[in-house]
């Protein structure tokens, strides 16, 4: 069953114009199987983005399904977690990279490299 999510309701901070109008876009992409591209200048917010699209996704996952983040560099996996558990939960996100192994949770952020190690990892449910 789908969950109607109002975009932003409850965010910290309102959208910047290009993420309000970038959102649906990419949900519209991913409800066509493709994969979207957002390219923005760094401090632009994309993980403010991204912390809401896994939000809106979040509330539409089934049983055991997971939303899998990955960044290019460990660092940046910390900085995307600690946005995204803002915006989900603490709770519902863990990370996944050399010095963390947490994918019991929701969402798992981890670095491209660590991605497919990941993928080998998560249970079967």
């Amino acid at each position: 069953m789908k969950v109607a999510v109002e975009h932003w309701k409850g965010a910290k901070f309102p959208p910047r114009k290009w993420q309000a109008e970038a959102l649906p876009e990419i949900i519209k992409v991913l409800k066509t199987g493709k994969t979207p591209v957002v390219s923005a200048i760094m401090g632009a917010g994309k993980s403010y983005l991204i912390a809401e699209l896994c939000w809106v996704a979040s509330h539409n996952l089934k049983l055991n399904q997971k939303i899998i983040v990955t960044a290019p560099r460990q660092n940046l996996v910390s900085q995307l977690a600690n946005t995204i558990s803002e915006r989900v939960g603490k709770e519902h996100v863990g990370m996944y990279y050399t010095y963390a192994k947490d994918f019991d949770k929701k969402i798992i952020v981890t670095c491209n490299a660590s991605a497919l190690y990941l993928a080998g990892n998560i249970p079967n449910y």
